[in-house]
């Protein structure tokens, strides 16, 4: 007769619920802040470490010339973060009253 193994349950249901929940942080970081029309390296549009690991590698800058070759003006290199290369938005980001509000990390129009 087989004996019950309420452990190895107990562990899939664990299992499960932390996947659902770090699925999900996945699916907030990707989303929440409207960056994800941006494109870039997959890894940095959720977690930082893929700048932590380009900028240790001591490659940053030739890494961020070659992304924007590859990707264009504006690349998404970290979960809140963009690198953009064209001078033609500083006056749109930084330019007095051109009716953007700079509230916490997000640009927002007024």
């Amino acid at each position: 007769m087989g004996s019950y193994q309420p452990k190895i349950e107990l562990f899939w249901v664990v299992a499960a619920i932390i996947g659902v929940a770090v699925l999900s942080q996945l699916r907030t970081t990707y989303y929440h802040n409207g960056l994800n029309r941006y494109p870039g390296p997959m890894l940095a549009k959720f977690t930082r470490l893929w700048h932590w690991l380009d900028v240790k590698g001591n490659r940053h800058q030739q890494n961020l010339i070659e992304l924007h070759r590859k990707y264009g003006d504006v690349v998404r290199i970290g979960p809140n973060s963009l690198s953009i290369s064209s001078p033609e938005f500083v006056p749109r980001l930084y330019g007095v009253s051109q009716g953007y509000l700079k509230l916490g990390r997000v640009l927002r129009k007024q």
